[in-house]
């Protein structure tokens, strides 16, 4: 048991303790700071090069994308300056830029500020907080630019202002696809479970629909996930898979006639 317990591969920890294994035996190693790791995750993320699902979904023209990419390869090339209405540093509420027609809603960090780069337990729990406070007790930003009240309250009152990513997860359609949503995504499934909570348990104002798609030939592997997903009031769109390309534009297919774009 002693040995057994040390020697499992990486595949067998979660990504959020698997970075903390790095950051913290480099920093009793080399006394590496933080952000530094997270300069060089930025750099080698930001090699990924556009593709033509990435063309077909710009050129769908939506108001918004929610996205937890570091890198900018949906964009087609970093945009030119930040959208959001507050200026975030560490953690992603409000982070977005607008692009063309669309904002794009950068939810784990971004490239360009490696600091907010969502890695690691401790940012993980950073990140949740914050994204609470936004939704249950409010926001103490001091800024005249957005509303402060908890999003829970202003679903009551009707009071919904497009202010952040949160915003729109709680009041528009959302179809989600190419996300594993592994279990160490604490903070995404806190806010389905949050919003599940509010909509079923206290019967607010959600009247929104989720959709997540999944490929036929993981339906099966990933059938506790997508049981959960269910329970939460996500609706689950299961499709055949040929190759990725071909898959990608089956759920592109499937969006657009959903939106109407």
């Amino acid at each position: 048991m002693r040995g057994g317990a040390a020697n499992r591969p990486h595949k067998e920890k979660p990504f959020p303790l698997l970075y903390e294994e790095i950051f913290l035996t480099s920093l009793q190693k080399n006394r590496m700071k933080e952000v530094e790791l997270k300069k060089y995750i930025a750099e080698e993320v930001s090699r990924i090069q556009p593709n033509e699902i990435h063309a077909r979904i710009r050129a769908l023209r939506i108001p918004h994308i929610m996205t937890t990419n570091y890198e900018y390869s949906l964009e087609g090339k970093p945009p030119k300056s930040n959208s959001s209405l507050v200026k975030e540093q560490l953690y992603s509420v409000f982070r977005c830029a607008r692009h063309e027609d669309t904002t794009y809603w950068h939810v784990h960090g971004e490239c360009r500020s490696p600091r907010s780069i969502n890695l690691g337990y401790e940012h993980y729990g950073g990140q949740l907080q914050q994204m609470r406070n936004y939704v249950v007790t409010g926001t103490l930003y001091q800024t005249d630019k957005i509303l402060k009240d908890s999003l829970e309250y202003r679903l009551r009152e009707k009071q919904i202002n497009y202010q952040s990513w949160l915003d729109l997860f709680f009041t528009t359609n959302v179809h989600i696809f190419g996300l594993s949503l592994d279990f160490s995504e604490t903070d995404l499934w806190w806010l389905l479970t949050f919003r599940a909570r509010l909509k079923f348990y206290k019967e607010a104002a959600v009247n929104n629909e989720l959709f997540y798609y999944v490929p036929d030939k993981f339906a099966e592997s990933s059938k506790f996930k997508l049981e959960m997903l269910q329970a939460t009031g996500v609706t689950v769109v299961v499709l055949p898979y040929a190759s990725p390309l071909a898959y990608y534009h089956l759920v592109l297919d499937e969006i657009t006639r959903a939106a109407g774009v």
